[in-house]
């Protein structure tokens, strides 16, 4: 019975392990705290969602993983802004960041 009881608990945490790390759980940035973090150089890549108010997600300089939500609006000037503060960018092919 006892390692019935110990195996259901290692499951559990294994379960609850894969859960804290999916992408679903990634901390999300608030727009003005992405462009603070870009301005000082916090944020080492984005990949910028294709809809506008998509969710886009990226990687800080610690290795943090992170979601935000960047408004339709931001367009070119976001992706000079990320550009010139050393932010790789990816998914901004679509006509939205033209």
């Amino acid at each position: 019975m006892i390692t019935v009881v110990g195996a259901v608990l290692v499951v559990a945490a294994i379960v609850a392990s894969v859960l804290a790390s999916s992408p679903g759980s990634l901390p999300s940035l608030t727009y003005s705290q992405f462009l603070s973090d870009v301005a000082a150089h916090k944020v080492k890549t984005v990949d910028l969602a294709p809809p506008a108010g998509g969710t886009s997600s990226g990687t800080l300089t610690n290795g943090t993983s992170f979601t935000v939500v960047i408004p339709p609006q931001a367009g070119q000037s976001l992706l000079t802004f990320l550009h010139v503060n050393g932010v790789q960018v990816t998914g901004a092919s679509s006509g939205r960041w033209a």
